[in-house]
């Protein structure tokens, strides 16, 4: 029975699957460079290349964003399609160049075709696409040729022969005292000491108040508010204390 009804319903698939490729237009989404996101309808519908994606016919919206919608530095294509039922179309979407050159160490030029497009650390879009190589120079380094198509980058350079690097770095002075470590150390034991006192009249208070509570007696009271008073000022000695530990901190 049941070979019955398969051999019966194949023909009526057959002829929906048939109805429904009538129905629809095939898109395909290109890009330069390749890898953008696609979404059709605000639904993600893949990244490029994208070829014979089905849709209905009809009007739709197309965005293309590169590298992907979730970049802070995406570019992002959009346009409307009309579909005929039937038809086959592919759009292109051509993104230019989007770069984020960083060297080490920074300064260098970035030169393309003869025109300086800036120094390094450099982030740089170009409407068309970048084809041939960039050129890194930077005095005292060797020149680099890097591909533009990479995206971002980071390119050490390296020193021409016998040359000494640049005083990029700097060279604490043996005359130059350094930090006192005591301080630190002295601000370090302050913020614990304080905070365990605070925490501990603080606990004596609350004693001293369940006291009070269930006897109404004012000495208890008085204890309370006295315990009270020095967690309190336990705490700012905490807090002052800590403030000087992270000005040590960030001062070494």
């Amino acid at each position: 029975m049941r070979r019955i009804l398969l051999i019966i319903l194949i023909p009526f698939v057959l002829s929906a699957q048939d109805v429904d490729s009538l129905q629809s237009a095939r898109l395909s989404v290109l890009s330069t460079p390749e890898g953008a996101e696609v979404m059709v309808d605000s639904a993600q519908a893949g990244v490029t290349p994208l070829r014979g994606m089905r849709l209905m016919g009809g009007t739709h919206d197309l965005r293309v964003a590169y590298p992907s919608f979730r970049d802070w530095n995406a570019s992002v294509h959009q346009q409307t399609l009309r579909l005929t039922t039937g038809e086959e179309i592919t759009t292109s979407v051509e993104f230019g160049s989007v770069m984020s050159i960083h060297t080490i160490p920074s300064g260098a030029e970035v030169v393309y075709g003869g025109k300086i497009l800036g120094t390094t650390p450099l982030y740089y879009r170009s409407p068309v696409t970048l084809r041939s190589a960039l050129l890194l120079k930077k005095d005292r380094y060797e020149e680099k040729m890097i591909d533009p198509t990479e995206g971002s980058m980071v390119v050490p350079l390296k020193l021409r022969g016998d040359s000494l690097p640049p005083s990029d770095v700097v060279v604490q002075s043996a005359s130059e005292p350094a930090q006192p470590r005591w301080a630190t150390y002295t601000a370090a034991a302050g913020v614990v000491v304080s905070g365990v006192a605070a925490a501990y009249f603080k606990n004596e208070a609350d004693k001293r108040f369940g006291l009070y509570a269930s006897g109404s007696n004012a000495s208890d009271l008085d204890a309370t508010q006295r315990l009270d008073a020095y967690s309190a000022a336990a705490f700012v000695a905490t807090q002052i204390s800590f403030a000087v530990l992270t000005y040590l901190l960030l001062s070494e």
